[in-house]
């Protein structure tokens, strides 16, 4: 017989916070390493498993992410082959969300399939996504604690949903449900979970927490807790389950809004109890900064030169013409121009890409800065608030001023 249980999201109130839980099973040795960075201006911290590149995480805004599976063969595979499908890099583009709205459109959208949970530090939105049957999303009631597994809930066909796997995930979502309504505190709701067991049978598959001999199985790796309110990740690392790679922190970010716990259990007893260590991040931090491999975690919402100018106010290119940019452009793809006492930063990347900023006041006031952090072309942190200007650029077309459209007119051409 086959289990094939996979993982259990949950929301709900502990300690007076709003909070997002996950238990994530996986059928391998999950290589797992934490990020914290600045990405189109946003600061987000998340964990990205380097074989499927799949990630989650919690933004400066306080809006934090969690997704089971509906899909869940798909789970299963990836033991065996390293699945690097889109949806990471959709995760991380909704990540950059400043609100619940804006995140939850592009999951519908961009269609990241399964149960996902979006929330911020009052309310949590449900979304279930089937390619198949279509997307339902839901507002969740407040002061409750909400939990999916793998089945479908308002899709009565998706994920499991006969014999032992239905069983198992309907028993797993009613005791994680039953148990979290006993939990108080937000750093009792991993280990409580964690040290739950039915009987003395540690591989039982009805356990929220699974475990098992066979190497092709699923069996719970971590669990991460978001404190969306602190913008504070808890995450919790199982001992044989996981190969923990390190927390790598992006030195721009100077004063950080995000922070992380990362706690390793040292096992578990037949009585259920166990001991665990908190990790020392300098210990674990990686000193090298380099960004995430393979354009997964390090995607940024970026876009060409004819996207960027679509659309751009007709006033900023004539009066971009007599300007005379100095500098040039590194092998790199990135370089520093000078034109008279404004400086325009730029960067391409090998797909063309193009990330960017000014120092002239037009840029930081009057749209420019808002459309750059909106549309993922913003190079950097904003230097204003990166607010809608919706009085001083009603009709959006202060995509550009005019130093970095003079800059892009030399650098890569009409």
């Amino acid at each position: 017989m086959m289990n094939k249980e996979s993982c259990i999201i949950a929301s709900g109130d502990w300690g007076g916070n709003h909070v997002l839980f996950k238990n994530r099973d996986r059928n391998y040795l999950a290589p797992i390493k934490v990020y914290h960075e600045i990405l189109n201006g946003v600061e987000v911290l998340y964990y990205k498993d380097e074989l499927t590149g799949w990630l989650e995480g919690i933004n400066e805004f306080g809006i934090g992410i969690v997704n089971a599976a509906l899909s869940v063969r798909e789970d299963e595979k990836e033991g065996h082959i390293a699945i690097l499908n889109k949806d990471p890099l959709k995760m991380l583009e909704t990540l950059q969300c400043d609100n619940i709205d804006d995140a939850v459109n592009i999951i519908c959208n961009k269609k990241i399939t399964g149960h996902t949970f979006i929330s911020d530090d009052i309310e949590t939105v449900s979304i279930e996504l089937d390619k198949e049957f279509g997307c339902i999303v839901r507002k969740l009631r407040a002061n409750s604690v909400h939990v999916r597994t793998n089945h479908g809930i308002h899709f009565e066909s998706a994920g499991y949903q006969e014999g032992i796997s239905r069983d198992s995930s309907l028993t797993r979502r009613n005791r994680a449900i039953k148990k979290l309504k006993e939990i108080d505190e937000v750093e009792d709701i991993a280990p409580s979970i964690y040290g739950y067991r039915v009987g003395k049978d540690p591989y039982d598959p009805l356990n929220m927490v699974r475990d098992t001999k066979d190497k092709v199985q699923m069996r719970t790796t971590s669990q991460v807790v978001y404190d969306l309110p602190h913008k504070k990740m808890y995450l919790y690392l199982i001992p044989r389950k996981v190969k923990f790679l390190g927390y790598q922190k992006d030195p721009n970010l100077k004063y950080p809004r995000c922070s992380i716990s990362i706690i390793k259990y040292t096992g578990i007893k037949e009585d259920g109890s166990f001991d665990m260590d908190v990790l020392d991040l300098d210990k674990y931090g990686i000193k090298e900064y380099t960004r995430p491999t393979n354009k997964l975690a390090s995607i940024r919402t970026a876009m060409l030169k004819k996207d960027i100018i679509k659309g751009l106010n007709s006033d900023v290119k004539k009066k971009s013409s007599p300007l005379k940019p100095e500098g040039t452009l590194n092998k790199k793809g990135k370089s520093q121009f000078k034109i008279g006492d404004e400086t325009v930063n730029i960067e391409i990347d090998t797909d063309d890409n193009i990330y960017l900023n000014c120092t002239c006041g037009f840029w930081v006031y009057q749209g420019c800065e808002y459309h750059a952090k909106k549309d993922g072309y913003l190079l950097g942190n904003p230097k204003g608030t990166a607010t809608e200007p919706k009085e001083k650029d009603p009709e959006g077309r202060n995509r550009l001023c005019k130093h970095t459209y003079a800059v892009l007119d030399k650098i890569v051409g009409k």
